[in-house]
């Protein structure tokens, strides 16, 4: 097969398969966070990689007309956000903005997913896909909430080296209460945190369980 005939497959194969690289960049973030943490190019590394999360949603929506608009805006204000937060470092005045700009991007995604899940007839691999990217994009809109938390009511997680705007630990720390499993090497000590750590955990629950109900409907009456 020719190099032409391979990139074409695989460009069509992603167009039908438009979540695809939002799965990819997500496990790529959650992959090289622990090798990369403590690196001089992790800062940098943790902001193509966002960038690339951002990019891939546009491609899976982009023919998606009711929610163009409001994505395109959306996407648009988080790159910029995202790259004026890498530039100005750990005393950037855009944090908060980039921070519920992101977040609100995030919802945006995981109503798009949930409304394909809903909508979709049978079970095969897209919705498949879409089931994974919804888990993930809960995942990561909950990670930007809790850094806004954070952000307006400093000390809200216990140890202090959770710093504002550090979205890795709040990834690791969301991903944790997800699956509720509770290491209790971050904790919510904050109210406010609490009350939203117990909302992610039971949404986190709820999820699985709807979408387990909703996938074993479909499969029974495509049969």
């Amino acid at each position: 097969m020719s190099r032409k005939s391979w990139t074409t497959h695989l460009v069509e194969y992603l167009k039908h398969h438009e979540y695809l690289l939002l799965i990819i960049f997500t496990f790529i973030t959650l992959i090289l966070y622990p090798f990369l943490e403590h690196t001089s190019s992790w800062p940098l590394t943790y902001h193509i990689l966002l960038s690339l999360i951002l990019l891939s949603w546009i491609w899976s929506t982009w023919d998606n007309t009711y929610l163009i608009w409001l994505t395109i805006w959306l996407w648009v204000s988080s790159l910029i956000l995202n790259w004026a937060d890498y530039r100005a470092g750990e005393a950037s005045q855009f944090i908060l903005i980039y921070l519920i700009t992101t977040f609100c991007f995030f919802c945006v995604v995981i109503i798009k997913v949930i409304s394909s899940i809903v909508n979709h007839k049978k079970v095969n691999e897209h919705i498949i896909f879409w089931s994974i990217a919804g888990y993930l994009m809960i995942w990561m809109a909950w990670a930007f909430l809790f850094a806004i938390i954070e952000t307006l009511f400093p000390w809200s997680f216990e140890p202090a080296a959770t710093l504002i705007g550090n979205i890795p630990s709040f990834l690791y720390y969301t991903f944790v209460s997800m699956l509720t499993i509770g290491y209790w090497d971050m904790v919510p000590i904050g109210s406010h945190a609490q009350v939203w750590s117990v909302i992610l955990a039971i949404a986190g629950q709820l999820y699985l369980t709807i979408l387990i109900w909703i996938l074993i409907g479909k499969y029974v009456k495509s049969d």
